[in-house]
This record gives C-alpha cells, structure tokens and sequence, in this order.
C-alpha cells in the first residue's frame, strides 16, 4: 500500500510528455530496462500472471481498462470531517483544496470554468452512488450536454479533446442517455485521516448504489467475454520462452553490461520510448548514436571550454563502454522485444470484447490500454506502436 500523497505524486512520464499521478505504473516490457535482472523476473511473472488470469476469465479489480476520462476527480466521505467531499488533484497539495459545497468550488476554482461546472456535477450527483465511507478516485467520462446522440440509437461522449471518443450502444445507451454524469472509479484510500490515508487499486464496484442520474464505468476487465486461442497461447509461450532464454543464458553478464544506462527514466527506458516514436530498431548502435547526439546536444550548452572538454571526455568514455559491450545491449533489447510481443498478444486477446465502441479522430479504435495490478505492481498493457501513431497524426500520446 502506498501513503495518499506518495502514490499520487505528480512525476512527468518520459513517453508522453505530460503529468500522470500513479508514480509507479510503467509498461511491462521497460521493467528489466529499469532494474535489470529483478525487474525482468517482475516483468515474467506479471505477463504469465495476466495470461493465467484471462484463460481463467476471472473480472476483479486486478485487471482494468484504461479509460480517456478527464478530469480526475477525488471524492467520497472525509476520513475527518465524515462529509462528502469533491476535489480536483489539487487534494493532494501541500494545502489540500477540499470543497464541501458549490461555494467551496467556486472559491478554490473560480479560474477554470469548465472544471468548475464538472466538479459541482460531481458534487450534486455522487452522492446518490458513493458508499457511506471511503475515498475515491476516478475520472469523469460525461455531464450536462458533453452527450451526443447518433441516429442508430447509440450515444457519445468525448470526455478528452485529444482522446478516444466512447459510443454504448443497447442498454448502456439508455442508460448514459438518462445519466447526468458518468464517472469511472479506479482508486480507493482507507485510513483515520487524510495522512495517512493508503491508496488500492482494489475497488470494491458492489458497494457502489445503484441511481439513473449516474453511469458508473465498471473498468475491471471482464475475461469471461474473450477467447484466448490455441494459437495466440502458442504465440504468447513462444515469446515467453524466447525471453526466458535470454535472460538465462546472457543475464548476469547482460544485466551487468547494460547497467550504467539502468533506472525509471534511465537513457535506456527514454532510448526506447524515441524508438517507440520514430520506429527505428533498437540496437547498440543506434543507441549509441542516440546517446551521443542526446549528450552533445547537453554539452553545446556549456558556457566553458574546460567543462566541454570534460565532458566531451566522459562521452568518449561511455560510448566507448557501449562499443565494448554492445553484445549486451542487442540481448537486451532482443529481450525488451519479446516481453512487448507477449504483451501485444494479451492485448489483442482483450481488445476482443468492451463495453464501448471506440473511436479516434473518426476512425475505429481500440481501447487506451489495460492495467494489470499484481504483488503490490501495477504494469501498463499499452500498443506503444499503435498510440504512437495517433501522436503522428497530431494527437497526444496515451
């Protein structure tokens, strides 16, 4: 369990380029980029864990949708006050910015009109949902006309400008249509007070009530609904193994080359995400290549010749290092490879059944993603190639 101000501590993601707050999701695949032989281990025991858990068809809270929703909204029932309470992630400043009342959010938000309007939907209406204690996270996917009716029936709404937009059909359509609000809730918090209170993946949906003015978007993944085929096990097995291999026979020589460039944000974790973006294949050289471009960039910028030159050496140095274990390197983005093509296969397997037609920039689109919560971990199950693309087109990276 993680502290309410630790696990939500705003930190900048290296792929997107924006803030996210649940400081230790990252994709499954980066894990042995980030601690070498123990986050491999992780890396292969979330993968397998996820792949059991679908051809179980298991629906818990340890597996999720990743759903487009914006804001982010806390709410739920003060640990001290006992009264319910909305707020923006605001609640997690050094001054938390609580509001009780619409009063409350007009004072603490007057400055942005369109969150003001959200949160005092949120303060009117979810209450009729919420359990009579606990505190909650979620984002909002809909209020007042953010709705957009289709011929066919279904409905729309299109809670990020720059996100998926979500369609229901059939009775999730009746019942968004007379929804005021929808709202999908991904986080809990228990404790005596705001402190120390501890954050949970684990979200108990059946306490929630029933009410038409709210749509609660259930984001557990219900794996009943797919089919994981013979085929795709195959397919999933073989890049298990071929990982597998890897580590066993190149790892602690492998682990132990590479480590310099190790770490969350570590130049070995960003190499990937720019080949994530560019579609390069990743190997030694044109990490190398990265690498210097990336450190000569930094040393142009040094207003000294003393402190060029020093560092000019240290480049020399380390790029020298990569040459001299550049057969590591290749191991472990081979390795970095596998764990990704596992994951796709669990992606496409889950991308088979959801609750909502996606769409994006008017073309049919998968889901965001899915989360897979496991040992205290939580990995993000992304298609970095496919979310990549729509940041080519000129939309923001998921």
């Amino acid at each position: 369990m993680k502290s309410f101000r630790s696990f939500l501590t705003e930190q900048e993601d290296p792929e997107e380029g924006a803030s996210r707050q649940i400081k230790h999701l990252t994709h499954v695949e980066d894990r042995p980029l980030q601690k070498g032989e123990s986050g491999f281990s992780h890396a292969l025991n979330s993968l397998t864990s996820a792949a059991q858990h679908i051809k179980q068809g298991k629906k818990t809270s340890e597996l999720t949708t990743k759903y487009d929703g914006s804001p982010a909204i806390v709410y739920g029932h003060h640990p001290e006050t006992g009264k319910f309470f909305v707020a923006s992630k605001s609640a997690f400043n050094k001054t938390p910015k609580i509001n009780y009342t619409p009063q409350d959010i007009e004072k603490n938000h007057g400055h942005a009109a369109g969150l003001v309007s959200k949160l005092k939907d949120a303060l009117k209406y979810l209450p009729k949902v919420a359990p009579k204690e606990g505190v909650y996270q979620g984002d909002m996917m809909f209020s007042g006309n953010d709705k957009i009716k289709n011929k066919d029936g279904s409905v729309s709404f299109h809670p990020n400008p720059s996100g998926l937009t979500y369609t229901a059909h059939g009775n999730h359509s009746a019942a968004v249509k007379k929804a005021k609000i929808g709202v999908v809730t991904h986080l809990s918090y228990s404790g005596d007070n705001a402190k120390s209170l501890n954050a949970s993946h684990e979200v108990n949906h059946e306490k929630f009530q029933k009410h038409s003015d709210v749509f609660s978007v259930d984001p557990r993944m219900d794996t009943s609904k797919v089919h994981f085929s013979p085929q795709q096990q195959k397919e999933f097995n073989k890049h298990i193994s071929a990982a597998q291999s890897l580590h066993d026979t190149h790892g602690e020589d492998m682990y132990a080359g590479t480590k310099t460039h190790h770490g969350v944000g570590g130049h070995l974790e960003t190499y990937m995400n720019h080949t994530v973006r560019t579609g390069e294949q990743a190997n030694h050289s044109n990490f190398r290549n990265w690498l210097e471009n990336k450190k000569n960039k930094e040393i142009d910028k040094l207003k000294t010749e003393k402190n060029k030159t020093t560092k000019q050496a240290e480049l020399k140095s380390e790029l020298d290092k990569i040459e001299r274990n550049k057969k590591h390197y290749n191991n472990i983005f081979k390795l970095h490879g596998h764990l990704q093509s596992a994951k796709n296969v669990l992606i496409n397997v889950l991308n088979q059944h959801q609750d909502f037609q996606h769409e994006h920039a008017g073309e049919s689109a998968n889901p965001e993603g899915y989360v897979f919560h496991h040992n205290n971990e939580s990995d993000k199950f992304v298609n970095r190639a496919e979310f990549s693309r729509r940041n080519f087109a000129g939309i923001r990276n998921i």
